[in-house]
């Protein structure tokens, strides 16, 4: 029996690869979109469940402008880029013609998860949105193309997944008690 080796992050999809901006075989641009923010970063969350209620896309003159909009019990999940997985939009490029440096998340109140690198999963609740800054500056100089989303999260830490299965075969050793000291002088 022959054995074939299998890598995975071989075909990995890697942001700004080929440039910042792309194309697909039907010529249009493909745009490609780290976000980032601080706070998660800091609390080192690996993914995220979020129920959304809608996009918004910031522009770098301040103003706010509506991307998508979801309808009732939304829970997307936001993996890190580290993943291979993103977002991908269309709406984006209906957005007036400018510059934008941000995206908002606005959350509604509940059913909203981290992950954290360590494996640990908690409610984030009390959030109404969240702000994610873009690495690069998404220039839209025309009303055609797509924008992949990735997001710049940390990675889970290695073997966090095989804990659970390492910790049923673990056999709890027995207290003894220590002779030091036992003894009178």
């Amino acid at each position: 029996m022959k054995h074939t080796r299998f890598y995975p992050t071989a075909w990995q999809q890697i942001p700004y690869a080929f440039g910042n901006a792309t194309r697909t075989e039907n010529g249009e641009e493909i745009f490609e979109v780290v976000l980032k923010n601080e706070m998660v970063q800091e609390l080192e969350v690996s993914e995220m469940v979020l129920n959304l209620s809608k996009i918004t896309a910031i522009a770098d003159s301040g103003e706010e402008y509506k991307v998508l909009d979801f309808f009732g019990q939304n829970g997307v999940q936001l993996k890190s880029m580290y993943s291979g997985l993103f977002l991908q939009t269309k709406q984006m490029m209906q957005l007036p013609l400018g510059t934008y440096t941000g995206l908002r998340f606005h959350i509604n109140g509940n059913g909203n998860t981290f992950s954290y690198s360590d494996g640990m999963v908690e409610q984030a609740n009390e959030f109404e949105y969240l702000e994610f800054n873009l690495e690069k500056a998404l220039k839209i100089s025309s009303n055609q193309g797509v924008v992949k989303l990735w997001f710049d999260l940390k990675p889970y830490k290695f073997g966090i997944k095989w804990n659970a299965f390492i910790d049923t075969f673990k056999v709890g050793k027995k207290q003894r008690p220590r002779l030091a000291g036992s003894f009178g002088n």
